[in-house]
């Protein structure tokens, strides 16, 4: 069955996650007070319900079992109108092997060159991924082994503005596969903003270690760069036309 959210625009996306962001504060509060409590779960759970109401919570909680149905067991048997949409971000091969443009005359040359910038996104997205797994790990190693004791705090900061990045990101390839343009505008803004925090921490704990100075400008350089791909990114999402221009954010 499809899904209210298939017709969201940036907007109503927005909203909901802001209001998602909202209710895990709330619960992560309510967790470090119930959590060692018997029934603390039933608590939080209480509470919650008092705080937002039942359908807000309800909604909250079924709300990642929603996007699971996105995506089929690889075992179901799907007929042709019960196959999977395919992600707007899976491309033919680069050599052009399997696959045959429309045959639509002067359309070609525009098909072609929709393809080859969808393309150039797909190799970008995945660029970043990359880079920022790389620079997330790199974190956690210069965490546990060369960061003072007494910076430990500021760079707990810096690894929980890094892992809301990894989280964003991955929710935003989900979304890409279920062809949710304005849940991927929306997301890509909360990894950018969660990048820039994260590279103000890094440059305040420059100033604070010169003898780290070397490593930690070199993690500042490279979330730098991730931040301008993923607005550059953001900026080419933008630019893809939408199911429905009139409700289009962008």
């Amino acid at each position: 069955m499809d899904k209210p959210q298939n017709y969201w625009n940036e907007f109503d996306w927005e909203r909901f996650f802001r209001r998602k962001e909202k209710f895990v504060r709330a619960y992560v509060e309510l967790l470090d007070r119930f959590a060692e409590l018997p029934e603390g779960e039933e608590l939080i759970l209480n509470e919650l319900t008092r705080r937002f109401g039942a359908a807000e919570v309800e909604e909250m909680y079924t709300y990642d079992e929603d996007v699971d149905d996105d995506f089929p067991d690889e075992d179901e048997s799907a007929g042709p109108d019960d196959a999977p949409m395919a992600s707007p971000l899976e491309f033919p091969p680069a050599d052009g092997e399997g696959w045959q443009a429309p045959d639509n005359g002067d359309d070609d040359s525009e098909f072609n060159d929709e393809m080859r910038r969808l393309r150039r996104m797909e190799e970008q997205f995945r660029n970043i991924m990359i880079v920022l797994e790389q620079t997330i790990q790199g974190w956690c190693n210069l965490m546990s082994s060369v960061l003072p004791v007494d910076k430990r705090a500021q760079g707990l900061k810096i690894l929980f503005f890094l892992s809301r990045v990894a989280m964003n990101l991955n929710s935003c390839a989900g979304e890409m596969a279920a062809t949710r343009q304005a849940a991927v505008i929306a997301l890509c803004k909360r990894v950018l903003a969660d990048l820039n925090d994260a590279v103000g921490q890094v440059t305040g704990l420059r100033q604070q270690c010169p003898p780290l100075n070397e490593i930690l400008t070199t993690i500042q350089e490279r979330l730098v760069t991730a931040a301008d791909e993923v607005a550059d990114f953001l900026r080419a999402c933008r630019d893809l036309p939408g199911d429905d221009d009139d409700d289009n954010a962008f």
